[in-house]
């Protein structure tokens, strides 16, 4: 007997089913072993990042500054004083923007000597807390240069002949903003301190110190003693900054006490204080070169004035930002505002 065409017709179904569902399996199959291959990959992945992570956390890092013959680096500094009423509301806002360059001329006696080149400083205030826009320049504080080495600064004396600067507050304060630019390379020179930092998470202590007359400013500013509380710096992590891996240096110092005598009107007026301070630097780990600073700084003081005397209490905030610029930005310093 002949089969019959509907025979046919179902064997054939039934042969097409078993391949769709052999095609099935195999696709299945596959898409589990893709699947699989991802999620191994994925996890691979995650553990390899996990193992750089716990490298980049745990190995040792060279944070001694970097300075070569012929190094020039060129700086931008800001100084904003905050000075506070009673209350601890600001009455009035001091600004001191400044550029300066620095130049490694040579190595002598294990001392390293540095051309500081002063672009200019300029200076404004406003009453209130209030962002400054009107400003002048301070005549000498135009291409003010000096050589220095930091091993020649001791706790007597700041090696800066500053004889040259007027002997008011104004001079004062310019000063005072040449010593701000040499403190973000104290505190991080390592050096200086008990033990260096090599990994994050790591803390150093730079010991106090009985600083003598080295903000003396005569006759303005005579008798100045700075009791210099221990600085305590913490090698935070790592970052970016301007698309370079930067350490972040985090410090802080308490309790430091502040004496000067104001020789003004004929009189010898006495101001006693005390200074607590903290910011952070980001200090390049490939050029092992700051380029970036801030400080904050919070003195509380008092002023004996009249007879009989009478206490006067000031309170003064400081922000200081440090920022490594290009030649051409520093260039440009003169021609436009900062």
């Amino acid at each position: 007997m002949s089969n019959s065409p509907s025979l046919h017709i179902t064997k054939s179904k039934q042969n097409e089913s078993k391949g769709a569902n052999v095609i099935s399996v195999r696709n299945s199959v596959f898409i589990i072993a893709h699947v699989f291959m991802l999620l191994f990959c994925l996890v691979s992945n995650l553990l390899s990042q996990d193992g750089h992570l716990k490298n980049a956390l745990q190995r040792e890092y060279d944070l001694t500054l970097k300075y070569d013959f012929g190094d020039k680096d060129f700086y931008h500094i800001r100084t904003v004083y905050l000075e506070m009423n009673d209350t601890g509301k600001v009455a009035k806002t001091r600004l001191l923007d400044g550029g300066f360059s620095r130049e490694v001329l040579r190595f002598k006696d294990s001392k390293r000597y540095d051309r500081f080149v002063w672009k200019h400083v300029k200076m404004g205030h406003k009453m209130g807390k209030s962002q400054v826009r009107e400003t002048k320049v301070l005549p000498y504080s135009r291409d003010f240069r000096y050589e220095f080495s930091e091993k020649d600064m001791t706790p007597e004396r700041f090696p800066v002949d500053v004889t040259s600067i007027p002997k008011t507050m104004e001079g004062y304060n310019f000063f005072v903003k040449l010593i701000d630019a040499h403190t973000f390379d104290v505190i991080s020179n390592f050096a200086n301190y008990e033990h260096g930092l090599s990994k994050i998470g790591q803390t150093a202590e730079l010991p106090e110190q009985e600083l003598q007359g080295i903000i003396d400013f005569p006759p303005l500013f005579t008798d100045t003693h700075f009791a210099q509380a221990p600085i305590f710096t913490t090698f935070q992590g790592i970052t970016l900054y301007e698309g370079e891996p930067c350490a972040m240096l985090a410090y802080r110092s308490d309790d430091s006490r502040i004496h000067m005598t104001a020789n003004m009107m004929d009189m010898k007026i006495p101001m006693d204080g005390t200074s607590y301070y903290w910011g952070e630097i980001l200090m390049s780990l490939q050029r092992r070169k700051i380029l970036r600073g801030t400080l904050f700084e919070h003195v509380v003081s008092i002023t004996n004035l009249g007879n009989p005397a009478k206490p006067i209490r000031n309170v003064i905030r400081r922000e200081i930002t440090l920022e490594k610029v290009t030649q051409e930005e520093f260039e440009n310093f003169g021609r436009a505002s900062f």
